[in-house]
């Protein structure tokens, strides 16, 4: 789905769907990275690719760190919600921030409400930004967003979901 994406959003430009660590060692390095939607964490070795960056791009704002921030916006009704592009960092949503998407939550209810906007607003990084990742000599310039919020590991969102934390 996400190579079909890039085909019609950056026809010239090639894009190679890699789901595994394993597969992505076997990747040419001087290729970019852009990690998208991906719950895997990225072993910081693989993020060092060449001279550049490599970038994720997951629903989530800066408030959000780490994951499925949409069960926490649920849980706050967050007014607003939407998508980070940033660079790779060894520790968890971390990285220098290149750009936000938001949109409007309204009385978005619950997470799968919160999912889809967050969805939506990863589909417009990935198409503003692709060309650009793909093309860059240099890394791209950080926005200057600071992450916000309290990183939450999968294991804390977990007992978050299970009701032992607040």
């Amino acid at each position: 789905m996400v190579a079909d994406f890039l085909a019609r959003a950056v026809p010239d430009i090639q894009a190679i769907c890699v789901l595994t660590a394993k597969d992505l060692v076997h990747q040419p390095r001087d290729l970019p990275l852009i990690g998208f939607l991906t719950r895997h964490y990225v072993p910081p070795a693989l993020c060092q690719r060449g001279m550049l960056p490599a970038y994720n791009i997951h629903p989530g704002t800066p408030d959000y760190p780490g994951w499925l921030p949409e069960i926490r916006a649920a849980r706050d009704k967050a007014q607003i919600f939407g998508a980070t592009l940033h660079e790779m960092a060894p520790v968890i949503d971390a990285g220098a921030i290149i750009a936000t998407e938001f949109m409007p939550a309204g009385d978005a209810g619950n997470s799968d409400a919160y999912a889809r906007i967050g969805f939506e607003c990863a589909l417009v990084l990935l198409g503003r930004f692709a060309r650009l990742i793909a093309t860059a000599h240099h890394p791209l310039a950080p926005s200057g967003q600071a992450w916000t919020g309290t990183l939450m590991l999968r294991a804390e969102v977990e007992a978050l979901m299970a009701g032992k934390i607040d």
